[in-house]
């Protein structure tokens, strides 16, 4: 086969690769591409040319998502309030003065897993006196509650010896739904976790662009960024 098409196919496939770990629906779906890199360098190809191909490529490919522009819009309408890094995986999402949604678009679920392709996220929901519940969370069809802790004002969040609760499918069956009801109160529904999913596609896409032109630019011996 000819080279430059199969260097074109190659870089579909590692594309089609990292959108399959974070694809851009709700349903996420299960099939992962492997990444597979074979095809090397020509003789007149640099690390630098590549890059630069790759770059380009996903700027091309890139399709605005009109879906999560009028989520975010919607949810920034009721107060929410959205940020992340340039370099970090990391979002976090200020649904109010007490309560804050975070996920990295690298946290997703493997295939060994039920669910599959789900994004993990955290929820934390501070009183007045500094003490806090966080809820280990899941962004699949809804919300999935994996796990609660409970902190202290007085103590670390990165304080391993604290007692972060039972299994939470182990609890009373009434005592999970009411949690989850305390969760559904504060913001913390399907529409967010549709959202979630969506901005994780979105964020890895992104942080993958800027990977690339970093290190190109590292290659061409500039400072990145």
């Amino acid at each position: 086969p000819d080279a430059a098409k199969l260097g074109i196919d190659m870089r579909q496939l590692a594309r089609l690769a990292r959108l399959a770990r974070c694809p851009a629906v709700v349903q996420r779906t299960a099939w992962v591409v492997p990444r597979v890199r074979q095809l090397s360098a020509g003789p007149t190809e640099s690390l630098s040319q590549i890059l630069a191909e790759e770059v380009a490529g996903e700027k091309e490919n890139r399709v605005t998502d009109e879906r999560l522009e009028k989520s975010i819009a919607d949810l920034e309408a009721k107060g929410a309030v959205i940020t992340h890094d340039v370099g970090s995986g990391r979002v976090t999402i200020k649904l109010s003065e007490t309560v804050v949604a975070s996920f990295d678009c690298r946290d997703v679920t493997t295939e060994e897993e039920e669910t599959d392709g789900s994004i993990e996220f955290d929820v934390k929901v501070t009183n007045n006196a500094g003490d806090r519940l966080i809820f280990e969370c899941l962004a699949s069809d809804g919300v999935q509650i994996d796990g609660i802790a409970y902190y202290r004002h007085s103590v670390s969040e990165d304080d391993k010896d604290i007692f972060d609760g039972p299994k939470f499918d182990e609890l009373d069956p009434r005592l999970q739904s009411a949690f989850y009801s305390f969760l559904l109160e504060r913001g913390v529904d399907p529409e967010l976790c549709a959202l979630i999913n969506m901005m994780a596609t979105e964020k890895e896409q992104t942080e993958y662009v800027h990977w690339l032109e970093s290190v190109n630019a590292f290659v061409d011996g500039e400072i990145p960024e």
